[in-house]
């Protein structure tokens, strides 16, 4: 009877420490247990988490004038305070035609609306694809501005602007302070420098402003 009292008493024991050890974690469970609260970043080499570098946004007014030194001049143009015009946009055709205008002025080496075959601003505006109203000469210049001598874009700009003829154009404004009902309506723009080191002058600029009612696409 002894006997079995102690193998009973025994067993009690052994089942007391055997509810009391609190099991060991293993790695696995520890893993899990820690993932609760983790947070997990992606990592590239090293240990090192590597950004995407940002693209630079490109300028709008520089992927249409295509040339920075125009833009500067745009700039100066539609922000200056005696802008009469209300707002300004460039335009893709009248780009391409102050370009062939200004490559015909440095071949040409003169300044003149018209080139020596007769051809003149306007009609190089519509053949690029502005449409201009049909109260415009068809051949003739209702749209351009030049000048000439300079690659600083404020000289040139004040060049136009202190000329008693070019003033209207540039600011649609009267001398007297009054609004040119003509050149208000001009509101698309297109400015080229050509550089030619050989030329008479050097360096050609050409100020489109022009009312597009229309544009076209022209294969050249």
């Amino acid at each position: 009877m002894r006997a079995r009292c102690l193998t009973l008493l025994s067993l009690a024991l052994w089942l007391t420490a055997t509810c009391c050890i609190k099991p060991q974690a293993t790695p696995m469970s520890a893993a899990r247990e820690g993932s609760r609260h983790a947070v997990l970043l992606p990592i590239i080499g090293n240990g090192t988490s590597v950004l995407p570098t940002p693209v630079p946004t490109q300028d709008p007014l520089l992927a249409c004038f295509g040339d920075a030194q125009a833009v500067a001049f745009y700039r100066l143009l539609e922000g200056d305070s005696r802008q009469a015009r209300a707002a300004t946009t460039c335009s893709p055709a009248l780009v391409a035609a102050a370009k062939d205008r200004a490559k015909t002025l440095a071949l040409e080496g003169a300044l003149s609306h018209c080139d020596q075959k007769g051809e003149c601003a306007n009609h190089v505006a519509a053949r690029y694809g502005c449409i201009l109203p049909a109260s415009y000469a068809p051949n003739g210049n209702n749209i351009e501005s030049l000048t000439a001598g300079t690659a600083n874009v404020k000289a040139a700009f004040d060049s136009l602007a202190n000329s008693y003829a070019h003033f209207i154009h540039i600011f649609a404004l009267n001398h007297d302070g009054s609004v040119n009902t003509f050149f208000v309506q001009q509101t698309h723009v297109g400015i080229a420098l050509e550089i030619a080191p050989d030329s008479y002058w050097g360096f050609y600029w050409v100020i489109l402003i022009a009312d597009c009612q229309a544009s076209r696409a022209v294969v050249q």
